[in-house]
């Protein structure tokens, strides 16, 4: 059996459909992969210190949270549920990302691990939110349903307020199955080729 047998037989396991395949040329209709629902919250707050450094009236700071399909929309926070949280910094803190791992393959933040998670994110977003994260280091990042936030080391090096949480749900698709379906791509555009030839 040769390789692009395999890898044709391959492809049509994966659902990967022709819609129509001529001498000449070739129209494929691939059907996404399997997705995994990830929650993408952001965040948005008015640093006070940081405006105070800035001598401006406000300072607007902002910061992602990405939570996993284990966690539904007004359930409790657990560092389970936690993808990342990036804080993109301000004129007092540099950027910095926290994921399971510690590392989020960003070299323009500083990475940490979490170490907790909890709170509770409202249904009904716009809307201030209740979370505390803890990672490595003793950073913090904790945000409260007055709009109150800070973030640093033992001490807050920003905080603010007007604090904000939206949310945006979206579905990523995962890695391993992005590469799959372009590996599948490659060899029916190479049979396609051998084909024509």
């Amino acid at each position: 059996m040769t390789s692009t047998f395999r890898l044709a037989r391959a492809v049509s396991a994966l659902t990967l459909g022709v819609a129509s395949l001529g001498s000449a040329h070739a129209t494929f209709v691939v059907t996404p992969p399997p997705v995994a629902a990830t929650y993408v919250f952001y965040f948005s707050g008015n640093c006070t210190d940081c405006a105070a450094l800035a001598e401006q009236s406000s300072y607007d700071v902002t910061a992602k949270l990405v939570l996993n399909s284990s966690y539904a929309t007004s359930n409790t926070l657990t560092e389970a549920a936690l993808v990342s949280f990036t804080y993109y910094g301000s004129n007092l803190l540099g950027a910095y990302s926290v994921t399971q791992t510690g590392d989020d393959g960003n070299a323009s933040t500083t990475d940490y691990t979490v170490v907790s998670l909890s709170g509770l994110i409202p249904g009904n977003l716009p809307a201030a939110a209740d979370l505390h994260l803890t990672f490595t280091g003793f950073h913090y990042f904790n945000f409260t349903t007055d709009g109150n936030w800070s973030t640093g080391v033992d001490a807050p090096a920003d905080m603010g307020n007007s604090g904000l949480l939206d949310v945006n749900a979206a579905a990523v698709p995962e890695p391993g199955s992005l590469a799959l379906a372009a590996l599948a791509l490659v060899g029916l555009a190479g049979t396609a080729r051998r084909r024509r030839a």
